[in-house]
């Protein structure tokens, strides 16, 4: 427990401090427009999950520093794979698979979730504590960056953290960051937009167990997350 306050606490000075700098490069590097936020007013003083595509590993950045400076959703916690899957990515990750997924993740909020083990209660224990502290997260219901650009399946995590926590799932539509590299955020100025769409609310059968039947209401409820953000 020392240990989630210390990581909490950390996230919430890293993301703070690097605010000013983050929209000052935005401002003189990018196009760069929120558009939404009015969904998010009749929120304050909830837990929200922010639930958005992912085309690139900037986009968890961008979800923070779209929201103000002194926000009531920040820091942002962000669900992450353990180490092992991001340096056994050679090629999506080069040499920042050796730092991925480590306590350099964890310092800014992103806290690794226990993939795999076909239940989300264990998996995703940590992320159920933080949204009953009405903190907030940051999710990528994919559960990994597009490939293509299109959008890829949803898996059933959102779907459970909200339905186990009753908060709220902002879906969230990040356009502009696929393929988006140093030289082109430095030399073409780039146009990315963030669009924040009404929040949804999602349920758990009133028996749900760990199991084959909840992972598949789970995977429903999220694809009809990833349609609504298809649909931004």
């Amino acid at each position: 427990m020392n240990s989630h306050r210390f990581f909490s606490a950390t996230a919430a000075f890293i993301q703070g401090t690097t605010w000013v700098a983050a929209r000052a490069l935005l401002f003189l590097f990018v196009r760069f427009s929120v558009q939404g936020k009015e969904h998010l007013a009749p929120l304050n003083g909830k837990a929200i999950i922010f639930a958005s595509n992912h085309a690139n590993e900037v986009d968890a950045l961008l979800m923070r520093y779209a929201l103000p400076l002194f926000s009531p959703w920040t820091p942002l916690f962000y669900p992450v794979r353990e180490a092992p899957f991001y340096r056994n990515d050679h090629e999506t990750f080069s040499w920042r698979r050796f730092i991925y997924g480590g306590t350099i993740f964890k310092l800014l909020g992103a806290f690794p979730i226990r993939s795999g083990r076909q239940n989300y209660a264990e998996a995703l224990q940590e992320y159920v504590v933080l949204l009953e502290e009405k903190r907030s997260v940051c999710i990528f219901p994919e559960g990994r960056m597009t490939t293509t650009g299109a959008m890829g399946e949803a898996h059933g995590g959102v779907a459970y953290l909200a339905g186990k926590t009753g908060a709220a799932v902002v879906p969230v539509r990040i356009e502009g960051t696929y393929r988006l590299t140093a030289a082109r955020f430095i030399f073409s100025r780039p146009s990315i937009r963030i669009r924040i769409g009404a929040p949804m609310y999602l349920t758990l059968p009133r028996d749900a167990t760990d199991g084959s039947a909840l992972a598949l209401h789970c995977k429903k409820q999220a694809a009809q997350v990833l349609d609504r953000i298809k649909e931004m």
